[in-house]
């Protein structure tokens, strides 16, 4: 995972948890954005 390379020092908190699959899922949309126009 590219996340686990970002952050070497996570805890596995709830805010934790709940930023890392924020950004996940924005990476995801800006993903299929990204390829819907291709």
């Amino acid at each position: 995972m590219v996340l686990v390379y970002y952050y070497p020092q996570f805890t596995y908190d709830s805010m934790g948890l709940i930023s890392l699959l924020f950004k996940n899922i924005k990476f995801f949309f800006l993903l299929v954005f990204a390829s819907n126009w291709f």
